[in-house]
C-alpha cells in the first residue's frame, strides 16, 4: 500500500506515567536528503520540537512502511533570525514548492475551506519542518491481523529519539512490526488511526477523520524484536474531525475506572 500521506513522531512529557511519544499525519515530501513537513506554529508537535528538535517521519511504500529519523529544523518565516546559519534554510523555498506541487489538490481544497479555518491553523500561521535523514528504518506490519484490529502506527522511543512502526490495535493490544531499535516501555505509546494515512484520501482537511491513544506499555519484556502482541492501557485519547478535536484524559486506568 502506499500513502501520499506521512507520520510524524516526537517526544513530548517527561515519560513515565505520561506518554512521551506524539503522533499526527502530516504533508510531507523528500527533497534535498531531508524530509519536510508544514504544520501550524501552535501545533503540539512544535512545541514538544522546540524542546526535543527530533522527529520521526512514516511514510507506506510498495514494500512496507519506511521510517527516517533525523534532528529537526523549524524554519517559521515569522522569524527571519530562524533562517540564518541553518543550513535547511538553503532548501526551503524549493521544499515549500514540492509540498505545494504534491499535494496540490489537498492545498486546493484548503483554500476553498479558509472561511472555516481556525485562526492558529491559517496560512500566515504556518511554519515549515525539515527532519535530517539520520537514521533510516524499513518495517512490515504483522501478516496476522487480529480479530476487529485496524491498521495503526504506532509511535515509540527508544529512550532518546522517536520511532514509529506499522501495527495492528483493537483498543487493547497492539500487534507491531519488528523494529531494528528497542522500544522503552517507560516512554509509552502513540496509536495513530487516520483516514487520510490509513485508509481514504481526502481532498480537504475538513474531511480527515482520525483517533489518537497515548497510553503506557505492558509486558514488553523484548518489544519489537518481533511481531509482538502488547497490551496497552490508555492515558488519553483524541479524535479529531477536521480541525475540530476533543481530547478525554483517564487519571486511572479506564479498566479500573468506577
Amino acid at each position: 500500500m502506499t500513502t501520499r500521506f506521512a507520520a510524524v513522531t516526537v517526544l513530548g512529557g517527561q515519560g513515565g506515567e505520561v506518554p512521551r511519544p506524539h503522533t499526527t499525519p502530516v504533508a510531507a515530501v523528500r527533497h534535498a536528503g531531508r524530509w519536510w513537513f508544514t504544520t501550524s506554529r501552535g501545533a503540539a508537535k512544535v512545541t514538544f520540537l522546540r524542546d526535543e528538535p527530533v522527529a520521526s517521519v512514516t511514510v507506506a511504500d510498495r514494500t512496507g512502511w519506511t521510517t527516517t529519523t533525523g534532528d529537526v529544523t523549524i524554519l517559521d518565516p515569522a522569524d527571519p533570525l530562524a533562517l540564518v546559519g541553518r543550513p535547511a534554510a538553503l532548501s526551503a523555498w524549493s521544499a515549500a514548492l514540492g509540498l505545494l506541487g504534491a499535494y496540490a489538490r489537498d492545498v486546493a481544497g484548503y483554500l476553498t475551506q479558509l472561511h472555516t479555518i481556525p485562526a492558529a491553523w491559517a496560512p500566515h500561521q504556518r511554519v515549515l519542518v525539515a527532519v535530517e535523514e539520520q537514521i533510516v528504518e524499513h518495517a512490515v506490519e504483522p501478516e496476522v491481523r487480529p480479530p476487529d484490529a485496524s491498521m495503526c502506527i504506532a509511535g515509540c522511543s527508544d529512550g532518546h529519539r522517536p520511532l514509529a512502526v506499522p501495527g495492528w490495535f483493537d483498543g487493547d493490544e497492539l500487534r507491531i512490526a519488528a523494529t531494528a531499535r528497542p522500544i522503552s516501555a517507560d516512554d509509552g505509546v502513540a496509536i495513530m488511526l487516520d483516514t487520510a494515512l490509513l485508509d481514504d484520501d481526502p481532498a480537504r482537511p475538513t474531511d480527515q477523520r482520525g483517533v489518537l491513544v497515548r497510553g503506557r506499555l505492558l509486558d514488553t519484556d523484548a518489544p519489537g524484536q518481533v511481531h509482538d502482541t502488547i497490551a496497552v492501557v490508555a492515558r488519553s485519547i483524541t479524535t479529531w474531525n477536521g480541525f475540530t478535536t476533543e481530547t478525554r484524559r483517564f487519571r486511572t486506568d479506564p479498566a479500573r475506572a468506577a
